[in-house]
C-alpha cells in the first residue's frame, strides 16, 4: 500500500469542502439564520446544543417547541418553504392525540390547534395575495377534514375560526378578488344551513363581521342572516355593523395591518398610545402581547403600560408576569418584585384590576381568555409561588373596604385564589367570614349573606377528596 502524503493546504481544502457539502444538506434554512435560533435559544435560556427547528417541534413540548415553532414561521416566505413538513408534523401531533386525547400543549390547547394556529397567523401576515392564497389551499385539507372531526386535537369551531381569520384578517378591508374569500363564506353558511352542526354565537358572527369589512357585499350577507334567523336578528345585526362602523371608523386598510405587523415593539407601544381607541390600536396590543413574555425589554414596557391608568385597567390582567416558583432566578424575583410594587401602589388606591393582576403574578387562576403565557411549570408540583403570603397580606388588607362592589369581586378572586392554593385557604375563608360580619353589621344579615355567597360556592370539587385535611379548600370555588 502507498503512503499518501498530505499538506496543511491539502488538509484545508478537504475541510472546506466538507463543509460545502454539510451546507448544502441543511433541511431548514441558511448557516446564518440557523445561528441567529441558536443565539435566541441561548438568549431564552433554551438548551445550548443544536437542535434542527422541525426535531424541536416534532418531538418536544411547551415553550421549546412553542419556540421553534416560531421560529418557523417567522415570515410568510419561510412559512411557504417549510409548510410541508408543517402539515406532516401537525398530522402526527394528531395521531398522538387521538391516543391520549386530554393531551395539552399550552394554554389549555392541543399541539395540533397551536400548530394551525401560528400557521395561519403568518399566512395572514402575507402582503403577496398571491402567495397567501397558495398558502391557504396548502392548509386547506386539514381545515376541511377538521370540519369533519376527523383531525383530533382541532375542534370544529377552532378549524372554522382559523379558516375564517386565516382569510379575513380581523377588521381590515377584505379584498374581494382572493378566491379564498368565498370558499370561506361557502363554508360559514354551509355550517349555519346544517341543522347537525349547532352553530355556536360566535360562527353566526361571522358573517357579521364579512358584512363589516367588505362594504360592497354588506347588504347581500346581511340578507343571508335574515333568512337565517329571520327579520329581529337581521335589523339587529345590521344595527350593530353601523354602530361598528360609526365607532371605529371603518375597517383599516390590509396595507396597514401588514405595516403594523413589522413594527417592533418600541414602535408598538408608541402606536398603542397615540393610535386612540380605534382597530389599529387594537392590532398593535395583540400584536405586543404576542411578543411581550419573551422580551427582554418586557419590565421596562410592562412599566410603561401600568403608567397609564386607563390602559392598565384595561388590559393589565393579559401583560402582567404569570407566577414564578420560590426556585426562579433573582433576575426574574427582582422583575416581580418592581411590577408588583407598581400593582400595590394601585391596589391601595382601591383599583379593583390591581387586585386582579396581582392574583394572576401568584396563582394561576384566570377568567379571561386572553392570557398568553403560562406559570412557571413547577407551581402545582410542590413548588409554591413566589411572594404568595405577601400579595396575599395586600389583598386580604384591601378586603376591608367599604366599597362593596369591591370587595364582593375582590372576594371572588380570593375565593379563587384559595381553591388554586390550598396552604392559603385557611386564611382566606377567615377573611371573608371577617368580612361578612362586618357587612351584617353594618347592612343586615341579608346582605352578609349575599356577600358570601356571591364569592363561595359550597359544592365538592375533584380537589376536594385530596385536600379535605388541608382547611377545607375544596369548598372553595368561583361563580
Amino acid at each position: 500500500m502507498n503512503r499518501v502524503d498530505f499538506s496543511f493546504k491539502d488538509v484545508f481544502v478537504a475541510v472546506v469542502c466538507l463543509l460545502a457539502v454539510f451546507g448544502t444538506m441543511q433541511p431548514v434554512c441558511s448557516a446564518e439564520s440557523f445561528e441567529d435560533f441558536l443565539v435566541e435559544k441561548a438568549r431564552m435560556a433554551r438548551p445550548d446544543s443544536p437542535e434542527d427547528p422541525f426535531e424541536v417541534l416534532a418531538h418536544q413540548e411547551g415553550e421549546k417547541a412553542q419556540w421553534a415553532l416560531r421560529y418557523l414561521t417567522r415570515t410568510p416566505q419561510e412559512t411557504q418553504q417549510n409548510l410541508p413538513r408543517l402539515i406532516n408534523i401537525l398530522r402526527r401531533a394528531a395521531e398522538k392525540v387521538r391516543k391520549d386525547p386530554d393531551r395539552k400543549f399550552k394554554h389549555h390547547q392541543t399541539k395540533p390547534e397551536v400548530i394551525l394556529d401560528e400557521i395561519s397567523y403568518s399566512i395572514q401576515k402575507t402582503p403577496d395575495l398571491t402567495l397567501m392564497e397558495a398558502m391557504v389551499q396548502s392548509i386547506e385539507p386539514v381545515i376541511y377534514d377538521a370540519l369533519e372531526g376527523k383531525v383530533p386535537g382541532i375542534e370544529e369551531n377552532d378549524a372554522l375560526r382559523i379558516y375564517f381569520y386565516v382569510v379575513t384578517g380581523s377588521s381590515c378591508v377584505i379584498p374581494p378578488a382572493i378566491p379564498s374569500v368565498e370558499r370561506v363564506i361557502s363554508t360559514v353558511l354551509k355550517t349555519l344551513d346544517d341543522p347537525d352542526k349547532k352553530a355556536s354565537f360566535r360562527e353566526k358572527e361571522y358573517l357579521r363581521d364579512l358584512a363589516y369589512s367588505m362594504p360592497e357585499r354588506r347588504m347581500e350577507l346581511l340578507e343571508h342572516i335574515r333568512r337565517l334567523e329571520g327579520d329581529l336578528a337581521y335589523t339587529e345585526a345590521k344595527d350593530a355593523v353601523e354602530q361598528r362602523l360609526r365607532d371605529s371608523g371603518g375597517p383599516i386598510s390590509r396595507e396597514l395591518d401588514l405595516a403594523i405587523s413589522q413594527e417592533n415593539e418600541e414602535e408598538l407601544v408608541k402606536g398603542i398610545f397615540s393610535s386612540g381607541n380605534g382597530i389599529a390600536r387594537g392590532y398593535r396590543w395583540q400584536r405586543l402581547s404576542r411578543l411581550l413574555p419573551q422580551s427582554p425589554n418586557r419590565l421596562a414596557i410592562t412599566k410603561r403600560l401600568l403608567a397609564d391608568p386607563d390602559f392598565a385597567r384595561e388590559h393589565a390582567a393579559s401583560f402582567v408576569p404569570r407566577p414564578i416558583s420560590e426556585k426562579a432566578s433573582s433576575e426574574k424575583k427582582q422583575q416581580h418584585d418592581e411590577i408588583m410594587a407598581l400593582l400595590t401602589e394601585r391596589v391601595e388606591e382601591g383599583e379593583f384590576w390591581a387586585m386582579y393582576a396581582a392574583a394572576l403574578m401568584v396563582s394561576s387562576i384566570s377568567f379571561s381568555s386572553v392570557i398568553y403565557e403560562s406559570p412557571d411549570p413547577l407551581i402545582g408540583k410542590g413548588v409554591p409561588p413566589y411572594a404568595l403570603e405577601r400579595v396575599l397580606d395586600t389583598l386580604l388588607k384591601a378586603l376591608v373596604s367599604t366599597n362593596y362592589e369591591i370587595s364582593e369581586k375582590l372576594g371572588r378572586v380570593l375565593a379563587r385564589l384559595a381553591n388554586q392554593e390550598p396552604e392559603v385557604a385557611p386564611k382566606i375563608r377567615q377573611a371573608i367570614q371577617k368580612k361578612k360580619e362586618a357587612i351584617e353589621k353594618e347592612f343586615g344579615r341579608s346582605m352578609g349573606a349575599a356577600f358570601e355567597g356571591a364569592c363561595l360556592l359550597y359544592m365538592p370539587s375533584w380537589r376536594c377528596y385530596e385536600d379535605k385535611n388541608r382547611g377545607g379548600a375544596c369548598k372553595i370555588g368561583l361563580y
